[in-house]
Parts: C-alpha cells; structure tokens; sequence
C-alpha cells in the first residue's frame, strides 16, 4: 500500500498541482482506485478515431480545400488554348503550309541483289574499274590507287545466304552479313548511290587506315592520323599516362598480333563517346583520330585524339 502521506505519488504524479476528484480520492483512500468515467475526459478527435470516424468540424477544412482545387483545374482547362500543328513557309505572305512528317521504312535489298554486286565485284581487276563500284567515286581514286599501288584488285563473292539489314541512324545504308567464297566470315556495308545502284563503302570494308597498323609502331607519327580499330576498355597506366589524367583502352586490329594502348582524357567527351551506354565493357568497333607523344618511351601507347565513328562506316569520306 502507497502511503499517501507522501505528497508525490510513486506513479509520478503531484497530487500538490493536480487537481483529483472527490470519487478518486476516495477511492485512492480505500486502496482501490477507481477511474470512473475516464473516457468522458478524453479528447473529442481520439474518440472520434475509437468511434471509427471524424467529427464534421475536421472534415470540412479538407472538403473545402478539395473543391476549391477542381474548380481551379476546371479553369485552366477551360482557359487554355490548344497550339495550332506546327507549321512552315514564308508567314511575311501569308503563306503557311502544314508539316507532314512521314518515316518510311527502308527497303532492304534481296540476296540476288546483294549477291551480284559482289560477283560484279570479284571481277574487277584494276582500281579505274573499281573506282565506280565504291562509296565517293572518283573522289576516292587517289586513296584507291595509295593503297592498292602495283597490286591487283581483288574481292571474293559471298556464298550461301546473307544477312542484310539497315542500319540503324543511316538512312540507306545496309550491313551485309555472310561467308566468303573461301569460307571467310565477312561482313560488309552497301550504300545506295544516286542513280538507286548499290555502292560498296570500301574504306569500311577492308578496314582503311592512313598508315597500315604495322606502319604506326615504325613510323609514330605526331600528328593526328586515321585508324580503324578495336576498342576495349583497361586498365594500363605507364611511361607518364596515370590513372588520375587518363582512361586507357587497348586498340587492336583483325589479323595483327601487336595490340596499342590508347589513351583519352579523363572526364572528358570523348571518353564518354568511346564508353556509350550499353557497349562500355565488350568490344567495339571505331574510327580514330591518335598520335604519339613528343617522347615516345613505348611505341604501343598512343594518344587518342577524336572518335570519327563508334564503328567503321564515317559519314563524310576522309
């Protein structure tokens, strides 16, 4: 039994500043305390909650507030105007005429079609004969003739079925897909030329660079030159090329055992060309512009200088 002489409660309350009733403090003097009507004294919104509801006087500021909010949308909706569709034409006569946008799919050449051109291709034995088979022409006589020199033209048709498909971002360019006439997998790009003919994008196909792979560890050049290549993200930081500057990444080509290292600058735009989303860790053909340093320590690391292409097939005929 508590001794209630003890002006504080062992419950924690003062009985010297709370007030008690009369029917708890007799009970309090039985020893059993009775709480009476205790719900009585509770506050009204926690027993509208035990009551499952709300009382008006809490509802209403929330009605208010909503109704007010669909009239306000209900204006905008009214007050705004719908843009006419866009149009263009000289608007200083009073000329305009509606812009219709149509993509159209591409038609993809047959296999027979695709098949000739390569026939065609197989027989041509010089590069005057070749020079009107090929993306650009006459333009692309002076490189035709660099490359091939005194050798003779040469080009294998395909055997068996293609796989030929647009190529996505390039209107009226296809990837031809297929197995050499000596069993070769190869894969090629046609464009259509401006009569409707199909051309070969030859700097493409047999991979054109203005110096042959072996000729970049000989020669080092200084200045920026083309290469096609391989790309794969590394990690390798040597001979002055730390991790804090540079993002390395190793450049190879088909059929030569000498791998280079190429770097980029860090941070930079062209290290997020070179890692695009959803190719940053395989593989990937490119088309860059490097050069070596003033100081070459190791004649396998380059420096990159800009990505033309995140393949093989450039725009405009370097």
């Amino acid at each position: 039994m508590p001794d209630l002489s003890d002006p504080v409660h062992p419950i924690g309350l003062d009985l010297r500043t709370q007030p008690v009733s009369m029917k708890m403090a007799g009970s309090l003097q039985a020893g059993t305390p009775d709480l009476g009507d205790w719900q009585s004294d509770l506050p009204v919104e926690i027993l509208a909650v035990r009551a499952k509801g709300l009382p008006w006087q809490m509802l209403t500021p929330g009605i208010l507030l909503g109704v007010g909010m669909l009239g306000f949308l209900l204006y905008l909706l009214r007050e705004t105007k719908v843009m006419p569709p866009q149009a263009s034409g000289n608007l200083a006569q009073g000329k305009v005429e509606a812009v219709e946008r149509r993509v159209s799919p591409q038609v993809v050449p047959s296999n027979e079609r695709v098949q000739a051109v390569f026939q065609d291709l197989s027989k041509v034995g010089s590069v005057t004969e070749l020079v009107g088979m090929v993306r650009g022409g006459d333009s692309q006589l002076a490189k035709l003739r660099e490359y091939y020199g005194d050798e003779k033209v040469e080009f294998l048709p395909f055997s068996g079925e293609l796989a030929v498909s647009p190529i996505l971002g390039r209107d009226g360019f296809f990837i031809v897909n297929g197995v050499l006439s000596n069993g070769e997998f190869k894969a090629a790009v046609l464009t259509r030329g401006a009569g409707g003919g199909l051309l070969l994008d030859w700097d493409s196909y047999v991979g054109y660079g203005e110096l042959q792979w072996n000729e970049l560890l000989t020669q080092q050049p200084k200045e920026p030159v083309l290469v096609r290549a391989v790309r794969t993200k590394i990690e390798y930081y040597n001979a002055g090329f730390d991790s804090d500057q540079w993002q390395s990444f190793e450049l190879e080509y088909p059929g030569e055992e000498v791998r280079l290292v190429g770097y980029a600058k860090r941070g930079s735009a062209l290290v997020h060309q070179l890692l695009p989303i959803g190719n940053r860790y395989g593989s990937m053909d490119v088309t860059l512009k490097i050069h070596y340093p003033e100081e070459v320590e190791d004649p396998r690391l380059v420096i990159i200088d800009s990505m033309l292409s995140a393949d093989w097939v450039v725009d405009t005929q370097e």
